[in-house]
């Protein structure tokens, strides 16, 4: 009966209409078909066109993370309050961070000004940490301290009360990313991969168990970078084993985000949080007609 919520007219009479001219199939047909995939498996009409499910059959289907999924492990495992305030994560982790970053709820408008005064630019970000913005530092105007003034009120208005440094890292030209995300499930100590990606802004690559690519970048439903794809991420072991690490800081936690670099030769943990993302392709970019639930069954009761 949960399930029911899914079912938004609106949205299954434009979606239908849509497909329909895709498959060449009745819009009334496309439309039944959406309503059994949201009783059968918990997909939402954005699940139902962004997974594609109209190009796969029921056994493929069963092996995709729905919207109802998600929402089950959100409720079950997700509940932490801790990943609200990204200052408590950051001085848990202060070890493993490494950079400077300043709480604009304690500090004062002093140290703001020396912190920003020795920076190229900096990160702001609320403190739930899930927005965040480049700031680049103009030093010919920090001379005038009104206009340093004008530059703390507006990031007070938007309630960016954590800035920290900018994370410089180096740049492997054969991999092409930010950083590193391992999505983790942890039970009695235990660190369970569920997902591994390179990150990119809003655009992954998937890596498989042995830390090689498999998938590369994904961008506006085009493949990019594909010479990527058999490239072993370097220091993939020593990755696993950081997490492994740093996770024993961790309590009554099971489902986690980590964000990994590499700077300067070090692993630094650039963000831990608990959002709930799971990459899972579309089968007409990349021939892959499986998703992710399975694995997320062999570790969470879902």
């Amino acid at each position: 009966m949960g399930k029911i919520k899914y079912i938004k007219i609106k949205d299954i009479n434009k979606n239908a209409k849509e497909v329909s001219k895709k498959i060449d199939k009745s819009s009334f047909k496309v439309k039944m078909d959406i309503i059994k995939c949201i009783f059968k498996y918990g997909s939402s009409v954005k699940n139902y066109t962004d997974l594609e499910f109209y190009l796969l059959n029921d056994k493929e289907r069963s092996t995709y993370l729905t919207d109802w999924y998600l929402e089950i492990i959100k409720n079950k495992y997700c509940n932490n309050d801790i990943f609200n305030d990204k200052t408590y994560i950051y001085n848990l982790f202060k070890e493993y961070i490494h950079r400077d970053f300043l709480d604009l709820r304690t500090a004062s408008f002093k140290e703001f000004k020396e912190f920003i005064m020795k920076k190229e630019k900096v990160i702001v970000r609320c403190i739930n940490g899930n927005e965040t913005e480049v700031l680049f530092i103009d030093k010919s105007k920090l001379k005038n301290e009104y206009n340093v003034l004008k530059i703390y009120n507006n990031i007070i208005k938007k309630e960016q009360f954590i800035i920290e440094d900018y994370i410089k890292l180096d740049k492997d030209k054969t991999i092409y990313s930010d950083n590193i995300r391992i999505i983790c499930f942890i039970r009695n100590n235990k660190v369970n991969i569920l997902e591994c990606t390179l990150k990119n802004g809003e655009k992954y690559a998937i890596i498989n168990k042995d830390g090689e690519i498999i998938i590369p970048f994904i961008e506006n439903d085009n493949l990019i970078h594909e010479d990527i794809i058999g490239i072993k991420i370097p220091n993939y072991n020593k990755i696993i084993e950081f997490i492994n690490k740093i996770s024993k800081k961790l309590t009554n936690i099971n489902y986690v985000n980590f964000d990994i670099a590499l700077q300067d030769n070090n692993l630094i943990l650039v963000d831990i949080n608990n959002e709930l993302k799971s990459i899972q392709t579309k089968s007409s970019i990349t021939g892959k007609k499986n998703g992710n639930l399975e694995t997320y069954k062999k570790y969470m009761e879902i």
